[in-house]
């Protein structure tokens, strides 16, 4: 939560921000991959993971894309589940269709899927990964480099 809005994602690839006594819509940001850990805020942003094995941090107040860390995992294989758009790649559509769902979620997993909610403390944020990765990341001073997905 934060202020008057309550910031949740969802297994459609979309997080949302709703005024928490009227239940109105406040924003959406469509990040195209889902997301089932609850958002948390660490300092004044919201901070959430997603099944793309990257962690998104937001300024609640807009749902504008501060930074984002993407894992070493999904660095690699990033591009072998999602295309340039941020959507499923034709190949990833194709198992899907055609019967083939149980490998394309293990593709998904092999990014470093962040299934959980992640834990803050102070400034650090934990979480761990599917890969059986746990991470403690700085997100003071985040900035740019964050945006590049490195370190």
């Amino acid at each position: 939560m934060h202020g008057d809005l309550v910031v949740f994602g969802s297994g459609d690839g979309t997080i949302y921000a709703l005024d928490r006594s009227t239940g109105a819509i406040a924003w959406i940001l469509p990040v195209f991959t889902r997301v089932f850990g609850s958002a948390v805020r660490v300092g004044g942003e919201v901070v959430f993971g997603g099944f793309n094995g990257k962690l998104t941090a937001v300024d609640p107040a807009t749902g504008v894309i501060r930074w984002v860390y993407q894992t070493p995992a999904s660095r690699i294989r990033f591009d072998t589940v999602y295309d340039e758009e941020g959507g499923l790649t034709e190949e990833m559509r194709e198992m899907y269709a055609d019967g083939r769902g149980r490998q394309a979620e293990l593709r998904l997993l092999e990014l470093g899927s962040i299934p959980a909610t992640p834990t803050v403390r102070g400034t650090m944020v934990y979480f761990g990964t599917t890969e059986g990765v746990l991470y403690a990341l700085e997100t003071e001073g985040r900035g740019e480099n964050a945006l590049r997905g490195l370190p």
